[in-house]
């Protein structure tokens, strides 16, 4: 055999080298995506203390039922004191180591036949340290009794004090002493039936010339005559006139700022007016 040259060994391994399978390239693995764990907080309940644990502290360990009255102040609209109102809330504490039925509350005269507004508790079991509270819409000044009505479970009455109950209104007492100061008349004012004061004008039963010279209302007193009137005259059968006199209306400022019923007044401009034909210058109102 004849030997092959060296070159030709080299192009030999180099063809196989070429020839030869080729493996596949490696692939990496795909992670699985990573789920992050949900995390959980705990919800703590938030307990809200009952009233009674305030209210029973402040009693002494003989009282089994206490009773807090909450005093309502009236807020009214501005400039309508007939359009007040204010929430009165009153709460019945168990500070005993049973329960009791709540019976009732009486507002006013407990007494028999006495005028009073009576509320019962649909639910009127108290658990001991627990309380019963009510809330009540009020309109209107007032100065009633409490009296509460609480008995064991068997039927056994407990006797609970009553308390004085107020409802007052701000607005309106300074309202009234506002117009006690300006000598004013308070009550209903118009047909409207709203409650209010009519003060004493400061100009009252002054000479007043124009419908806006009062501090209240300029009423028509008389007139006040330039020029008289003068008769018809006929020269033959030719007639003129009569002729009417000329003037001006004169008033008097009301008594009052606030005028009820009708009268005569004097228009407001009439002051700048010359003096013209009477009459004139006057209205008739009818005020509510």
């Amino acid at each position: 055999m004849r030997p092959v040259p060296p070159r030709s060994w080299s192009l030999a391994l180099a063809l196989t080298a070429c020839a030869a399978p080729r493996e596949p390239p490696a692939v990496a693995p795909v992670a699985a995506p990573v789920v992050a764990a949900p995390i959980v907080v705990p919800v703590v309940p938030v307990v809200v203390p009952d009233e009674a644990v305030a209210i029973c502290a402040e009693a002494d360990a003989a009282t089994r039922i206490r009773v807090r009255v909450e005093h309502a102040i009236l807020a009214c609209e501005e400039g309508r004191l007939d359009r007040c109102q204010a929430e009165a809330r009153h709460v019945v504490a168990n500070c005993g180591a049973e329960p009791v039925l709540l019976r009732r509350l009486v507002f006013g005269d407990p007494a028999p036949g006495g005028r009073a507004m009576i509320v019962e508790p649909a639910e009127p079991r108290i658990e001991p340290r627990r309380s019963w509270a009510w809330t009540r819409k009020v309109f209107h000044e007032s100065a009633d009794i409490l009296h509460v009505e609480v008995v064991e479970l068997d039927g056994a009455a407990i006797v609970v004090a009553e308390l004085p109950v107020h409802v007052s209104n701000p607005a309106r007492e300074a309202a009234m002493a506002a117009c006690v100061a300006c000598g004013g008349v308070w009550g209903i004012q118009g047909l409207r039936y709203h409650d209010g004061c009519n003060c004493r004008a400061r100009d009252a039963g002054q000479p007043c010339h124009d419908g806006g010279a009062c501090e209240g209302a300029c009423k028509f007193d008389r007139w006040e005559v330039s020029q008289p009137a003068e008769p018809a005259r006929c020269k033959g059968k030719v007639c003129s006139g009569p002729a009417s006199a000329i003037g001006r209306p004169v008033g008097r400022c009301s008594d009052r700022v606030a005028i009820r019923s009708c009268h005569t007044l004097l228009r407001e401009g009439v002051a700048a007016e010359p003096d013209q034909a009477l009459p004139w210058g006057i209205t008739r109102i009818c005020v509510d």
